[in-house]
């Protein structure tokens, strides 16, 4: 392995050595092609992903600090539901804000978004229905209308930017965005 492989990997080992597992970080490592960008980005993703409960049993947490992680966690956990509407609404008005005289992004054919609903859906375990009833409110809301052979929709405010950034905002907005301070004293395990 060359000389800047091994400062790349040994940086890695430092930084996350304390969370994850050295075999773990060495496996990441390789299964990344030894590109320390996306070895990094895996292995901030495993520690993002840190459960809980393991964290408490390593750590003593302040009295409130436990209350509110263990009580308010349910509550910041974001809906499959919400989480595929935002993203798809995200996804058509940032295309639309983009490329405003693309007319491609005028037009959304139904069974597409039907066939990327499902999918989204069936990947979280979402309900489809919901999401599908929801989305068409949505995009009642956004501008679109649906055509009248009900195969496609239709934007009718693709030539009002302030409206639809009004409405990308909206969405963005909606996003949960949670930051935890965590204040611990380590237990020598």
């Amino acid at each position: 392995m060359p000389l800047n492989q091994q400062n790349c990997l040994l940086i890695l080992l430092e930084t996350f050595g304390n969370r994850i597992d050295k075999a773990n970080i060495i496996d990441m490592w390789f299964q990344c092609n030894q590109i320390f960008a996306n070895a990094r980005f895996e292995l901030k993703e495993k520690c993002s992903n840190l459960d809980l409960n393991e964290f408490t049993k390593r750590y003593i947490i302040f009295p409130w600090l436990a209350l509110f992680s263990n009580t308010y966690l349910s509550v910041l956990e974001e809906k499959h539901e919400l989480k595929i509407e935002r993203e798809m609404c995200l996804h058509v008005l940032w295309n639309l804000l983009y490329k405003p005289k693309s007319t491609k992004y005028h037009q959304i054919g139904n069974d597409t978004l039907i066939d990327n609903l499902k999918r989204k859906c069936d990947q979280s375990g979402a309900d489809f229905a919901k999401v599908s009833k929801n989305m068409e409110q949505h995009f009642d809301t956004i501008g679109f209308q649906k055509r009248e052979d009900k195969k496609s929709w239709i934007c009718e405010k693709h030539d009002q930017p302030m409206w639809l950034w009004k409405c990308y905002r909206k969405w963005i907005n909606k996003q949960k965005m949670c930051i935890y301070l965590f204040i611990c004293i380590s237990l020598s395990l």
